[in-house]
């Protein structure tokens, strides 16, 4: 059997790495990106386990194969630094061969217990790599400890589990089944990076845009460097956050996937502590999408389960839980919250789009709890409640970023560009995300605009855009074809139109902008579809930019 001496990866644990979160991703040509993803990126980028395509770009839409996620995993664990280790490439998997690539990755993590195959023996290094399989790799290769194993649970539950425990994994929803985009990558092995040397709450304010110097980086005078590096390149990029628990808000809801907390509210016992014996919640209208609903405490912990009530089989608006063992106590005089989110059935077992959460009335969220001196059973129902809408959904947006600098020098004339963007968002399988209409605000002073147009640079590419002068509204109505779909391609959509300066003018400056994400009932800025339903809002948590600020010349 061929031996063959290679540059392969030794997993050493306890690798001290001084962590770099100064931005680096301008030497990438399709920066930038939104804030979260630029903060992963930028940190595999230091630690070098990130180089980028040939092209020169990162393509953080595009998803990644097994082969390089498992690269990626090995340099960002070894601070990008390969050390010479013998490693039998010729035969550690069928699908494997020595002139491969990625062979002394593949043979080494196999080697380590990092990587064991599929089934059927192979490796299949060319398969998108997914959520579960990449958990499982990072938590191999930064060698977490695994629960005991528990008879029935699918494979992947004792990594998820570690995972959860060193809170390393993606703060957004997406199911453990979907492959992984170059972005989401990044988040994720760089949250692994970022916890083994003890910054992982330094690594969550940088998805956040928010710096923060530590005894790893460099000087406190790099550290302002760098701060002022991250927030002049991220201020015109978003991202989805993760959102605390409460109070509760507008959501779009993904089928398939657990809700955030769709209804909440103060509850008190007053005069004794009272067992917590039911809650009650009734529904405007009936929801086929709901698999099941849970009381949550302001920890997160769950109460107890809630089902539905089918004694009225004309009316399942009706959601009940018993709680019969008493193990929930309401303290005495205090004030507790307590809200309620549902797990929401897939497109093959009744979930949908376009359905609608909203409670019946403002009696329609009640416990009944015993008092523990008296055994008087009271109802008790909420104060300060939050009862928002929320509706369903197969794909949605998620974050839009403004791919041009925020200021700088437009010369007159026409088909210029006034703004571009990039948009990002979640699709379940089978689904789509298009856009449908985008209106933008126009502030200008001392200039002449014409000839409102979006899509591509060339002339075939865009469709008409009209300007409403009383409110100063440009509305697009129609996207161009090629520009309709988001999250499956890198390309942005810019805003085109015709400048000029009347004479005499000074001071001439343009911008255009985003304002209304919108709401349930009052439209935004963004109108798109998941292929299903159509929407005119996108979530509080998008943060809309505005357009580079141009000094007209």
């Amino acid at each position: 059997m061929r031996r063959v001496l290679i540059t392969a990866l030794v997993i050493i644990p306890g690798i001290a790495l001084a962590l770099d979160f100064t931005d680096a991703t301008a030497r990438y040509k399709d920066a930038p990106f939104p804030i979260a993803e630029t903060a992963g990126i930028s940190l595999l980028t230091s630690a070098g386990a990130l180089q980028g395509n040939p092209d020169g770009t990162f393509a953080p839409r595009r998803t990644l194969n097994r082969a390089e996620f498992l690269k990626i995993a090995l340099l960002s664990r070894s601070g990008g630094t390969p050390v010479q280790a013998e490693e039998d490439v010729s035969d550690c998997f069928p699908d494997i061969h020595t002139g491969d690539w990625f062979s002394q990755f593949v043979c080494h993590a196999k080697a380590g217990g990092i990587v064991a195959g599929y089934p059927d023996g192979l490796f299949h290094p060319e398969r998108p790599v997914n959520y579960a399989e990449a958990i499982k790799m990072l938590v191999n290769v930064f060698s977490y400890g695994l629960p005991a194993p528990v008879s029935g649970d699918a494979w992947y539950v004792p990594f998820v589990s570690a995972a959860t425990s060193h809170k390393v994994l993606l703060p957004v929803s997406l199911g453990l089944g979907d492959p992984l985009t170059r972005g989401q990558m990044a988040r994720l092995a760089a949250a692994f990076l970022a916890e083994s040397t003890g910054e992982l709450t330094v690594y969550r304010n940088a998805e956040r845009g928010i710096f923060e110097s530590t005894g790893s980086s460099s000087t406190s005078s790099s550290s302002s460097s760098s701060s002022s590096s991250l927030s002049s390149s991220i201020s015109s990029s978003s991202s989805q956050q993760s959102a605390p628990l409460f109070p509760a808000r507008s959501n779009l809801l993904l089928i398939g996937r657990t809700t955030p907390i769709l209804f909440d509210g103060v509850f008190e016992s007053t005069g004794e502590p009272a067992v917590l014996r039911s809650a009650q919640i009734t529904l405007e209208r009936e929801i086929t999408s709901i698999e099941s609903i849970s009381l949550i405490d302001g920890s997160g912990a769950v109460v107890g389960e809630m089902a539905l009530d089918i004694s009225n089989n004309n009316d399942h608006t009706r959601w009940v839980g018993n709680f019969g063992t008493g193990n929930y106590i309401l303290p005495k005089d205090k004030t507790i919250i307590l809200g309620l989110r549902a797990v929401l059935r897939d497109r093959a077992h009744q979930g949908g789009s376009k359905e609608m959460f909203e409670i019946a009335d403002a009696g329609a969220f009640f416990l009944f709890a015993e008092g523990t001196d008296s055994h008087t059973l009271r109802q008790l129902f909420p104060a300060s409640p939050h009862y928002p809408f929320s509706e369903t959904v197969q794909a949605r947006i998620e974050s839009v970023t403004g791919t041009l600098p925020s200021q700088g020098t437009l010369t007159v004339g026409t088909n210029r560009e006034i703004a571009s963007f990039w948009f990002g968002g979640t699709i379940l399988t089978g689904a789509t995300l298009q856009l449908q209409a985008l209106n933008f605000h126009l502030a200008s002073h001392g200039v002449t605009v014409t000839g409102w147009r979006i899509g591509g640079p060339a002339e075939v590419q865009q469709q008409p855009c009209g300007l409403d002068n009383f409110t100063n509204t440009i509305d697009c109505p129609i996207i161009p074809e090629d520009f309709k779909t988001v999250g499956n391609t890198d390309r942005v959509i810019s805003l085109y139109a015709d400048v000029s300066v009347p004479p005499g003018s000074t001071d001439s400056t343009l911008q255009v902008s985003f304002t209304q994400n919108g709401t349930i009932g009052m439209n935004g800025d963004v109108w798109w579809s998941d292929g299903a339903g159509s929407y005119r809002w996108l979530e509080e948590s998008v943060v809309l930019p505005m357009g580079p600020r141009w000094s007209v010349k």
